[in-house]
């Protein structure tokens, strides 16, 4: 299995955060290769970070673009900014 984690600051509300990651799961759940992705938040810091978790390295890879585009997603419906990838 391979992981891929992203850390986000939340500029606005963290619960707002949290809806922009469960507008994106039904999408991520039909890549191939997908296994199970994670969302925490950290309220008092605003700091905020996602895992998904893939079958191989090659979904991973594959499902990067798409990544980048649920990534843009969150932090549009969210209010939050990546802080690394």
């Amino acid at each position: 299995m391979f992981a891929r984690v992203t850390t986000y600051h939340a500029d606005e509300d963290t619960d707002r955060l949290l809806e922009g990651f469960k507008a994106t799961i039904g999408s991520l759940q039909l890549v191939d290769g997908f296994s199970h992705g994670y969302f925490m938040v950290e309220p008092s810091t605003s700091a905020a970070i996602s895992m998904t978790v893939w079958d191989s390295e090659e979904a991973m890879e594959a499902s990067a673009e798409s990544a980048e585009e649920r990534r843009q997603q969150r932090m549009e419906t969210g209010g939050a900014s990546i802080v690394s990838v």
